[in-house]
């Protein structure tokens, strides 16, 4: 051990110092753990209940949603080449309209989120 290392243990600084090490270690292990264990792109598609009536236009698409299911149902617009919906609640019976304006985008389904 050096000279400097041996004053470090001497004032209890060197256990500090491994255990910040082991720290930063472990906390780098753990965010390229969350890097590839990452959600799927796509959450479950939506139940059947949830009705989709789905129109393409010159500029791009509308999705209309019908909460048919016994409960309230959360759901979202799945768009290819372009952002997804926002996350809707949608209560029993209730409705929902999405609108996607666009050249890129076109609809790929309704997932529950």
């Amino acid at each position: 051990m050096t000279m400097k290392k041996t004053r470090l243990k001497e004032r209890g600084i060197m256990p500090a110092l491994n255990r910040i090490a082991a720290a930063t270690v472990a906390a780098a292990a753990l965010g390229a753990a969350s890097i590839s264990t990452a959600p799927a792109a796509y959450a479950a598609t939506a139940p059947a209940c949830v009705v989709r009536s789905v129109h393409n236009d010159a500029n791009g698409f509308s999705v209309f949603l019908v909460n048919k299911c016994t409960k309230t149902m959360k759901v979202q617009v799945i768009v290819d080449w372009a952002p997804d919906s926002p996350c809707y609640t949608i209560p029993v019976g209730g409705e929902r309209y999405y609108r996607y304006d666009g050249l890129l985008g076109f609809y790929n389904s309704t997932a529950v989120c």
